[in-house]
């Protein structure tokens, strides 16, 4: 008995030690992507000084931000946060207005319809093999902010505030198209038709609008916005039109959804009509906002787009 009590207890501890390693090493892997400093105890025994303190006026605060620099020593995604605010305080019927368009664009089925739309997906079905690692880097939201960071060199570093406003766009696309998701409840693809089998598992939220396509588009319109010279990116009148420069990112984005079976055509066509009218309304704000405050700074930062 005893020795069967040895090994339970060798076994215990060898898994227990087993997990222990493996969740120390997930662990200093997470911690060093969030650049953890080691050893900062004996770093600071070895450099304090008592005599070097600062001491009277010159203690620092948490300073204001330098003016006309809305971004400085804020987290982008944190500070994105003020302006999205601005838009429902300033707009407050701003979802119920976008609802109203949305439904111009889609408000259900007919059999006809819902037909033609799954076909489409099927067969967008057959670029998987050649976009698959674009699809798989695009599906969160850092996967594709670095695309337009590629696109015009933004270093968030030196562009902290074009970054701000990237940010920006994505954040309130995201409010904007829960809030619709909500409203409309629209079944995804393979909920309507279990023939389509998604190459990602389907998002547990409804498919109209589709937020990448909405989150993508505002994301270009408000660059466009702020920097109107960008080469080779006219605003597209309509969603069938000619997509270029910013837009086709936009473009390529939205189809990716549609290829990898997880949205039908029609959710990203409104995605990039909202957008639009989104866009309207951050320019529909004063000139005294904080949204044109950081707009001006953005042109700042690339005035050869200016």
């Amino acid at each position: 008995m005893s020795l069967l009590n040895a090994n339970a207890n060798a076994n215990a501890n060898a898994n227990a030690n087993a997990n222990a390693n493996a969740n120390a090493t997930q662990s200093l892997g997470s911690l060093l992507a969030n650049r953890i400093r080691f050893n900062t105890y004996k770093i600071a025994r070895q450099a304090f000084d008592p005599n070097g303190l600062i001491t009277g006026k010159k203690i620092p605060g948490y300073a204001p931000n330098p003016k006309g620099d809305p971004a400085a020593r804020w987290d982008p995604e944190h500070k994105a946060w003020v302006y999205l605010h601005e838009l429902v305080h300033r707009r407050p019927g701003w979802v119920g207005d976008l609802e109203k368009s949305g439904k111009t664009i889609w408000n259900g089925w007919t059999k006809a319809t819902l037909a033609q739309a799954a076909l489409e997906v099927v067969n967008a079905a057959g670029e998987r093999e050649d976009r698959f690692a674009e699809i798989i880097d695009q599906d969160d939201g850092e996967g594709t902010i670095h695309y337009w960071q590629g696109m015009l060199m933004v270093d968030p570093g030196r562009h902290h505030n074009t970054n701000l406003l990237i940010r920006t766009a994505r954040k309130i696309g995201e409010m904007a198209v829960m809030c619709l998701k909500s409203r409309f409840n629209a079944a995804r693809p393979a909920q309507l038709c279990p023939a389509i089998i998604p190459m990602l598992d389907t998002p547990s939220h409804a498919s109209y609008p589709a937020g990448h396509a909405l989150q993508a588009y505002l994301i270009s319109f408000l660059l466009k916005r702020a920097l109107p010279a960008v080469p080779q990116s006219p605003i597209p009148p309509n969603w069938t039109a000619t997509h270029s420069g910013l837009f086709a990112l936009s473009r390529r984005i939205s189809d990716n959804r549609v290829i990898a079976g997880v949205h039908f055509d029609i959710d990203c066509e409104a995605g990039f009509l909202l957008a639009k009218e989104i866009d309207r309304m951050m320019g529909a704000l004063p000139a005294s906002s904080e949204f044109k405050s950081l707009i001006a700074v953005v042109k700042k930062e690339f005035p050869q787009f200016a």
